[in-house]
């Protein structure tokens, strides 16, 4: 049997009165009609971009709504990490007044290192006194510089973690 539709059916091919000569028949019809009256299958094209444009508008929907939520999201973290930069920038300035602080200290703890190592101490009455004033106030202005350090070492350490948090972040 040959494929064109135009060829008719021969008896030879099937028994007379069998249901597949009918069903054979009416396939060649259906394949010479549709040749006929739609010779490029334009209604099966239209069928299957109908069926892609479908699938790409569920896909463009699908799209939207992630980008939104990626919208949301982008906002949040804008948020968020601008307050964390607010705090880093506030921090920051905190530990530049505190070096100053610290600087100032030492600068002072030098001149008294300075007056102990020029000078001797012999023992009068009224350079005793004033030997032990000196004394008490270098061991205050110790304890002064040992807190101010401590302030500092903690300032240091959030500003370590707060850069560790915004590097996570970006």
């Amino acid at each position: 049997m040959e494929d064109d539709v135009t060829s008719p059916v021969t008896d030879t091919e099937t028994p007379p009165g069998s249901t597949s000569a009918y069903r054979i028949a009416r396939r060649r019809f259906g394949q010479w009609r549709r040749k006929v009256v739609d010779p490029d299958d334009l209604r099966g094209r239209q069928r299957r971009l109908k069926e892609r444009v479908d699938q790409q508008a569920k896909q463009v929907a699908e799209t939207k709504v992630a980008v939104a939520k990626l919208r949301s999201t982008l906002t949040t973290l804008a948020r968020r990490v601008r307050a964390v930069e607010l705090a880093s920038e506030h921090r920051e300035r905190e530990h530049g007044n505190l070096t100053i602080q610290v600087g100032r200290c030492q600068e002072l703890l030098g001149e008294f290192e300075e007056r102990l190592r020029n000078e001797r101490f012999i023992a009068e009455p009224g350079e005793e006194a004033e030997a032990r004033r000196l004394v008490d106030e270098i061991r205050r202005e110790h304890e002064r510089i040992r807190v101010r350090m401590q302030a500092v070492a903690q300032y240091e350490d959030r500003l370590r973690r707060i850069e560790a948090a915004v590097a996570d972040l970006t």
